[in-house]
């Protein structure tokens, strides 16, 4: 499952996740939060994924 968030805290209030783990995870401090794993994309991608390239 792929779920595509703006931000940590748009991940937080939309799918439950703690903010602070999520950028733990995204900084290399942490392999997963909650089971899952978390990555950076660019803008362009972000558009892509939402359809509005």
């Amino acid at each position: 499952m792929i779920a595509v968030y703006k931000n940590s805290v748009e991940a937080e209030r939309e799918g439950g996740f703690q903010s602070n783990a999520i950028r733990q995870v995204l900084n290399g401090r942490a392999k997963s939060h909650k089971g899952f794993t978390f990555v950076r994309i660019s803008v362009d991608e972000y558009l892509k994924y939402i359809g509005e390239e």
